[in-house]
């Protein structure tokens, strides 16, 4: 289920990257104090998501696009990297192969299903908004 047209993005970062930038800004002097966006830099659609999860793990689903929209979402989201590639920060796992290694541990994880349960509970709260 995806709110909206599925086309809203935002900036997916892997934590390898993250790691990276936090040691650059630890071994220069001049960051200290500073303030850095760390990010891959790049828009990814919820449908790009959506697409990549379901390649990925053999479904055969369709997302439900859904049309609605939830309050205080925004459309898009995506860093400027600029100050942080300064210290020679470059994101190096791209979405897809990130999403391949997050799928490969949830291949050995287990879960109850409990989508029902959080929508209902959704829709409970987002009928007290209006």
């Amino acid at each position: 289920m995806i709110f909206e047209d599925a086309r809203q993005s935002r900036d997916f970062v892997h934590v390898s990257d993250i790691v990276q930038a936090n040691l650059l800004v630890m071994e220069h002097d001049e960051a200290a104090y500073g303030v850095f966006n760390v990010a891959s830099g790049r828009a990814v659609t919820i449908l790009d998501v959506a697409e990549v999860l379901i390649e990925q793990m053999g479904l055969a689903v369709e997302p439900e696009i859904v049309q609605k929209f939830r309050a205080g979402d925004i459309r898009h989201c995506v860093a400027d990297i600029g100050r942080i590639s300064t210290l020679g920060y470059q994101p190096r796992v791209r979405f897809a192969d990130g999403m391949a290694a997050l799928i490969g541990w949830v291949r050995t994880q287990s879960a109850a299903d409990s989508f029902e349960g959080a929508a209902r509970a959704g829709r409970a709260w987002s009928s007290r908004l209006t």
